[in-house]
């Protein structure tokens, strides 16, 4: 029984010792957080100053603070700037992206949500595996919600790629040269065997029949024309392409390239095509 109210008596005696230092070490957080949060929330720093709005709201607080504080959280939470970043790779839109701003890790994936931030200029950085980062800097207004952050990511290293415009032009134009090369054999048989037959009637032919073969010689040389060109046009932009590539030896300045020279001619055009390497 002793025992028993000596431990009930020391329960009693540290309550009335340590209850007033806990109060006042409540009152002093108290008292640091409001302090804080003034000072960051006249600096621009939202989100940090939210973080001691919340400390000195609480019912240990002094009322007198805890009205300050929950005006200012009031102003902090519509000042607060929101945005929402979308992060895509090759016209695919990537969710595994850590997201950073200033340094600091803002999301480690995305879902659509809007994500807070300090109002003022910050440096977006953007990190998906097995690509570079890609950053971006912009100025964030207070108040402004919902503001749209695209970023673009490189193809992931490895990944095959598109065939570049320039292979595609040339492999479009060396089927056109194929086209012309087929039209100008046909037009040029059917030419030559008109010809033959007008052998038989010298000097007595049908004006209709001349004018047929001579526009048979003439759509072979059209169809040679834009063989020519289309092939001179394929050969440039696929050598071109393949210059991009450094070359050990080659000067920085020299570029292979194409010509086409179409002269009229009697029977038709006169074509020249020069290539240089």
């Amino acid at each position: 029984m002793g025992a028993r109210l000596a431990t009930f008596l020391l329960s009693i005696a540290a309550a009335v010792v340590w209850a007033p230092a806990a109060r006042a070490a409540d009152k002093a957080g108290c008292l640091r957080a409001y302090e804080a949060a003034q000072q960051d929330k006249n600096s621009g720093k939202l989100r940090t100053s939210r973080k001691e709005l919340l400390v000195c709201v609480e019912p240990e607080c002094p009322a007198l603070l805890r009205a300050d504080c929950s005006s200012w959280l009031a102003e902090v939470e519509r000042g607060m700037p929101t945005v929402v970043v979308s992060v895509s790779s090759g016209g695919k839109e990537l969710s595994d992206v850590r997201v950073l701003v200033d340094d600091e890790v803002l999301a480690t994936s995305l879902n659509g949500a809007a994500l807070e931030v300090d109002p003022g200029q910050r440096v977006f950085r953007v990190e998906a595996p097995g690509r570079p980062p890609v950053t971006q800097t912009l100025t964030i207004r207070q108040g402004e919600k919902n503001r749209r952050v695209e970023l673009e990511l490189s193809a992931e290293a490895g990944a095959p790629t598109q065939a570049s415009s320039p292979a595609v032009i040339s492999y479009v134009l060396a089927g056109v040269g194929a086209v012309g090369l087929l039209s100008f054999s046909y037009f040029g048989v059917k030419g030559l065997s008109g010809r033959s037959d007008l052998k038989a009637c010298k000097g007595e032919c049908a004006p209709d029949d001349v004018d047929a073969v001579r526009a048979d010689f003439t759509r072979a040389d059209v169809s040679l024309a834009i063989a020519a060109l289309a092939f001179g046009g394929a050969a440039y932009f696929y050598f071109t392409e393949r210059s991009d590539e450094p070359r050990e030896g080659a000067p920085a300045s020299r570029r292979p390239g194409a010509r086409l020279g179409i002269w009229p001619h009697p029977n038709g055009v006169r074509t020249a095509l020069e290539f240089a390497f």
